[in-house]
C-alpha cells in the first residue's frame, strides 16, 4: 500500500499542474504550457502501468474482492466529498493563478482544513494536537533526506560536476539515443541524493547546450529529464516519496524497499518508451504551438 502511494506521487510531477515543471521552464526559459502538454501521455502511460502492477498483484495474492456499489453510490460520496476534494483544488489555483507560491498554498490549505473539519465537528483540540504530532513524524524523515541532499549538492556544484558530465557528454557520446540513456543513468543515480527541484537547477544549464548541439529536440530532452528524476524518488537508499509513505503509516523502510521494485520498473519502461518514441512527449504540446 505504501508502495502504491509512492508510485502515484510520482504523478503529480508529470501531470500538470506541475511545480517541478514550471521551474525547469523558468530555469530553461521554456513553455510551461509545452511542458504541461508533454507530461500528459507519459503519465498516463504511467499510471495505466502502476494500474497493471497493482492487478497482478492482487491477483497473485489472492486480495479479497468486494461487489461493486453502483454508479449511484459513487455519486452520493462524490457529493458528500466535495469540501474535502476541495482542498487540492485550493493548493493549485492559488498556485497556477500566482495568488500564492507553493508554500503559501500549503498554508492556506492548512487553514481551510482546520475551517472545514471545525465546521464539521469533526476536529478538537486533542485531534488537532495528534494531527501535528503524525504530520511531525511523517515529514522528518523526507526533511533530513533534504537536509542531506542540499550538503551534497553544494559538494558537487564546488566539484564542478555539472561542468565535468557535460564535457563527457559532448567528447564520448556521438548518438542522441545515447545521450538519452546517459540521462536516464545521472536522472536516476542524482536523484537518488538530491531533491528534484535543485538538481534542475544545477544541471539545466550544462545540459541545454549540450542538447542543442546534438540536434534533440528540447521538449523531448525536457520530459525524459524529468521523468528519470522522478524515477529515482522510488529508488533505494534515498527515494523521498518512499520515506513520505513510510512516514504516514509508520511503516519500516526496510519492508517498502523490498517491494518498490516492479514500480520502478514501470517508471523505466516509460522513459525508455519516452526515449524511443519522442510522439509520446511531443505530440500534444506541438498541437497548441
Amino acid at each position: 500500500a505504501c508502495n502504491v502511494l509512492a508510485a502515484a506521487g510520482c504523478l503529480g510531477p508529470i501531470i500538470p499542474p506541475s511545480i517541478m515543471m514550471i521551474v525547469f521552464a523558468s530555469a530553461a526559459d521554456y513553455s510551461v504550457g509545452k511542458l504541461f502538454m508533454g507530461g500528459v501521455i507519459p503519465g498516463l502511460l504511467m499510471a495505466f502501468g502502476n494500474m497493471l502492477v497493482c492487478y497482478i498483484y492482487a491477483r497473485k495474492m489472492k486480495v479479497p474482492k468486494q461487489a461493486f456499489g453502483g454508479f449511484k453510490n459513487i455519486v452520493i460520496h462524490f457529493f458528500k466529498s466535495i469540501g474535502a476534494l476541495a482542498m487540492p483544488a485550493v493548493i493549485i489555483i492559488g498556485i497556477v493563478t500566482g495568488i500564492c507560491t507553493a508554500t503559501e498554498a500549503g498554508v492556506l490549505a492548512c487553514v481551510y482544513g482546520l475551517i472545514y473539519g471545525c465546521l464539521l465537528r469533526k476536529l478538537n483540540i486533542e485531534k488537532i494536537m495528534q494531527c501535528l504530532i503524525d504530520a511531525c513524524l511523517a515529514a522528518s524523515g523526507p526533511l533530513m533526506n533534504i537536509v542531506y541532499s542540499g550538503v551534497f549538492s553544494y559538494m558537487l556544484t564546488r566539484m564542478n560536476v555539472a561542468k565535468q558530465l557535460g564535457a563527457f557528454s559532448v567528447t564520448y557520446i556521438s548518438t542522441q539515443a545515447g545521450f538519452f540513456y546517459f540521462l536516464l543513468l545521472v536522472g536516476l543515480l542524482v536523484g537518488c541524493f538530491i531533491d528534484g527541484l535543485a538538481s534542475t537547477v544545477m544541471f539545466l544549464p550544462v545540459m541545454a547546450p549540450v542538447v542543442s548541439m546534438m540536434g534533440i529536440d528540447f521538449q523531448h530532452f525536457a520530459i525524459v529529464y524529468l521523468l528519470s528524476l522522478l524515477t529515482s524518488q522510488l529508488t533505494p537508499p534515498v527515494g523521498n516519496l518512499l520515506f513520505v509513505a513510510a512516514g504516514i503509516r509508520n511503516t519500516p523502510i526496510g519492508k517498502i524497499y523490498k517491494t518498490c521494485w516492479p514500480f520502478v520498473l514501470v517508471m523505466i519502461v516509460v522513459v525508455i518508451l519516452c526515449i524511443h518514441f519522442p510522439a509520446f512527449s511531443c505530440w500534444l504540446p506541438s498541437k497548441i504551438g
